[in-house]
């Protein structure tokens, strides 16, 4: 067993005492303060890692209302790390809960956020599809999305991305999609 008092004073260390207490405890709460630490040291992957495991313990306890708000952290430092890999596991698992525990709403946003963030990278392919998932979810719930022109505006700028790298096929391909939504959607043209 590591002695972890022997690095007690260095936060590095501290935080790794915490991180084994944590694996070891399997709490939320545990999680939750390692992954504090993190957060507030500036390592956003790892706080993102920490309170992603809070959420997993607290969903698999059965309460969703906390595993929801803890997802949110872990997307918060998600984004913080501009990851769009990490924010991506991070939304999608997130956006999956909202979803089993019928938060249509902040299903939406979740969704919306991720595309949000894909688009600062300019990860456009990304971005189209978080908005036509919370494109799905809308129409699941009975909103209009005829206007709803999120995706298609990410999927013009996935296609000039892809011209612009001499890749017409994945022009093309990301074109061809602009009509795909539209007709399973309903989305009007312009």
């Amino acid at each position: 067993m590591v002695n972890w008092e022997l690095v007690k004073e260095d936060p590095y260390y501290r935080a790794r005492r915490l991180e084994e207490k944590a694996r070891e405890a399997g709490t939320a709460e545990a999680w939750q303060e390692f992954a504090a630490l993190k957060a507030a040291k500036g390592s956003y992957a790892l706080a993102s890692c920490g309170f992603f495991n809070s959420a997993l313990v607290c969903e698999q306890k059965g309460d969703a209302e906390q595993a929801i708000d803890l997802y949110a952290l872990a997307f918060q430092n998600a984004r913080r790390t501009g990851s769009k890999e990490l924010a991506l596991m991070v939304a999608y698992r997130h956006a999956l809960l909202a979803e089993k525990a019928e938060k249509w709403e902040k299903c939406i946003s979740i969704y919306e956020a991720l595309g949000a963030f894909a688009e600062e990278l300019g990860s456009h392919f990304v971005a189209a599809d978080a908005y036509e998932h919370a494109a799905e979810i809308m129409v699941r719930t009975g909103r209009p999305v005829a206007r709803y022109s999120k995706p298609v505006d990410q999927w013009k700028k996935n296609a000039a991305y892809w011209r612009g790298q001499g890749h017409e096929d994945d022009a093309s391909w990301s074109e061809r999609h602009i009509g795909l939504y539209r007709t399973l959607f309903g989305v009007q043209t312009e």
